[in-house]
């Protein structure tokens, strides 16, 4: 069941949670992208400011193949890694080996050490794994991360629902305007711009033939669109919690831990 999150753009006005056509971003260079605007209300009806900051809007369908490619990737070769370090402790073989040589030089190496059908089984079949995503390059094929996902269900779920409870600070998902039971992720740590007069036009429709170079070297805007336009807003309070998790990655302030032993000190101190 979608949210009721979208309202449609005032006449001749421009305000945050905008979302226009016509976005860039740094890892989605061919993709289609809408932007959002997050700068404040006051500063945008008060004339405070000479551009306009925006997050790029991401279809899920580009974001699955890309940003998540690389998170699940990462987690499925970690977790694969480890369980075949173990197995080669257990059988008195340095599990630095596994980060050494290719997975399948290991395999043809010591298959022999895994003497018993199980244990053998369940080695190659870790071998298999990190070969089988390891030879899937950075740009790859929804067909391919498809299959892995349904292989490592668990592990992709898990991102998933990190992502939907709002647990990871890079990402923000939101429910298509256009499309039922379609999504877009919002990339919360890439802040593009637009200048004023373009802003301010975009209700109007800009069409990018029309601008001239130093317009498009100012702007951060994807020079094979033809239009740029609003498509819709995210109303309140979506909007506000949109900024309030953006304004969360850059209001954090790193201080020094507290001793490692601190847990068991105050328990030994107050237990006895």
């Amino acid at each position: 069941m979608q949210r009721d999150i979208f309202t449609n753009t005032k006449i001749n006005d421009l305000e945050q949670g905008a979302i226009f056509y016509g976005a860039l971003s740094e890892n989605y260079p061919n993709t289609e992208l809408y932007g959002i605007i997050i700068t404040p209300r006051c500063d945008i009806s008060n004339n405070k400011v000479n551009h306009f900051n925006y997050l790029p809007v991401v279809p899920f369908e580009a974001w699955i193949i890309n940003d998540f490619w690389e998170i699940f990737k990462e987690t499925i070769l970690k977790s694969l890694n480890n369980n075949l370090k173990s197995y080669f402790q257990n059988k008195n073989l340095s599990p630095s080996i596994i980060d050494k040589f290719s997975p399948e030089l290991i395999l043809k190496k010591y298959d022999k050490y895994f003497v018993k059908a199980k244990e053998n089984s369940k080695f190659q079949e870790l071998i298999n794994g990190i070969v089988e995503i390891s030879k899937i390059h950075d740009s790859p094929k929804i067909e391919d991360v498809k299959a892995i996902m349904k292989s490592y269900e668990k592990q992709a779920k898990t991102i998933l629902t990190e992502i939907n409870n709002n647990r990871n600070p890079n990402f923000h998902i939101i429910e298509s305007w256009s499309e039922n039971g379609k999504y877009n992720v919002i990339l919360l740590r890439e802040i593009r711009k637009i200048s004023y007069n373009i802003g301010l036009n975009l209700h109007k429709g800009i069409e990018v033939a029309g601008l001239d170079k130093e317009q498009l070297n100012r702007n951060d805007i994807n020079v094979q669109s033809e239009l740029l336009y609003i498509e819709k807003v995210l109303k309140s309070p979506f909007v506000e919690h949109l900024i309030q998790r953006f304004t969360s990655n850059f209001s954090k302030i790193g201080v020094q831990d507290h001793f490692s032993e601190l847990t068991n000190h105050l328990f030994n101190s107050y237990s006895n």
